[in-house]
C-alpha cells in the first residue's frame, strides 16, 4: 500500500465514522419516538446522551484504523 493510498484509506474511514455517528443518532431518535415504556425510554435516552457527549472514534467502528495509523506513523520516521 502506498503512502497516498494509506492516507486516503484513513480519511475514508474517518469520513465513514462521521456518517455512522449521524446514522446512530438518527436511529436512536427514531426509536425513542416509537417506544412508550419508561425503562425502554430511559435506556435509549441514556445511549443517545452518551453518544452525543462522547462522539465516535474511528477505531470504535473500524478496528483496523489503529493499525493503519500505526503504519502511517511508522512510515513518517
Amino acid at each position: 500500500m502506498t503512502d497516498t493510498h494509506l492516507r486516503n484509506t484513513i480519511r475514508m474511514l474517518e469520513h465513514k465514522t462521521k456518517l455512522e455517528y449521524q446514522r446512530r443518532i438518527l436511529e436512536l431518535t427514531e426509536v425513542l419516538m416509537m417506544v412508550s415504556g419508561e425503562i425502554a425510554t430511559d435506556t435509549i435516552e441514556s445511549e443517545l446522551y452518551y453518544l452525543l457527549e462522547n462522539n465516535l472514534d474511528p477505531e470504535d467502528v473500524y478496528p483496523i484504523y489503529d493499525n493503519l495509523m500505526y503504519d502511517l506513523e511508522r512510515r513518517k520516521k
